[in-house]
């Protein structure tokens, strides 16, 4: 199908209904010239989504890029939809310890409100399993969940920056979890955000 270059928004769409499944980014076609390639993935402040999610696997796991692309990650899909997402998931190397399997996602919405909304999902779907609270000095909002079941410790962060969500979950082999090692490695993913200009 060749697109002219200036698309009417319905071929825009039939476009990207094609490459993104049922994410619609509005506008992207225009960006990249209407030509029909590729278009480019969601950025947020001149940033690409793979670039604001953590590439390098904590310890003893490993990339598992078949599990890995754009989209939010399974235990995310029923979050509200973003304009894009992108995540890592890092599984066991072999049976050494410390980590189970960790995984880490960014997801870019219309607005601030969206991704706000979207985190206040995410604090009520796991209000069940997890201790839930608020910490400070991760993006503009964020909290921290805390695996309740003693056979699958897990520290999970989950933040906004204005209009982009982030979300890192380490899951350990065995306990004890630590909040401060789950901790550095969001500090590190909430790092990646380029600063306002």
């Amino acid at each position: 199908m060749m697109l002219s270059a200036t698309p009417s928004r319905a071929s825009s769409s039939a476009c990207l209904d094609r490459k993104f499944g049922d994410v619609r980014l509005e506008g992207i076609l225009q960006a990249n010239g209407g030509d029909g390639s590729s278009p480019p993935a969601p950025h947020f402040r001149g940033a690409d989504l793979p670039d604001l999610v953590l590439a390098e696997p904590p310890a003893n796991l490993v990339g598992k890029g078949s599990e890995s692309g754009h989209g939010y990650h399974d235990d995310l899909r029923d979050l509200p939809k973003p304009e894009g997402a992108y995540h890592n998931t890092f599984t066991l190397n072999s049976r050494d310890k410390p980590y189970k399997y960790s995984t880490a996602t960014a997801a870019v919405f219309a607005n601030e409100n969206a991704a706000g909304l979207a985190l206040d999902s995410l604090r009520g779907a796991l209000r069940g399993g997890f201790e839930t609270r608020q910490v400070e000095g991760l993006g503009d909002d964020g909290s921290v969940f805390q695996n309740t079941d003693p056979t699958e410790p897990e520290y999970r962060y989950a933040w906004r920056t204005r209009k982009l969500l982030q979300v890192f979950d380490l899951v350990w082999s065995r306990g004890p979890a630590s909040e401060d090692t789950a901790r550095r490695f969001a500090e590190k993913m909430d790092g990646l955000v380029p600063p306002v200009r």
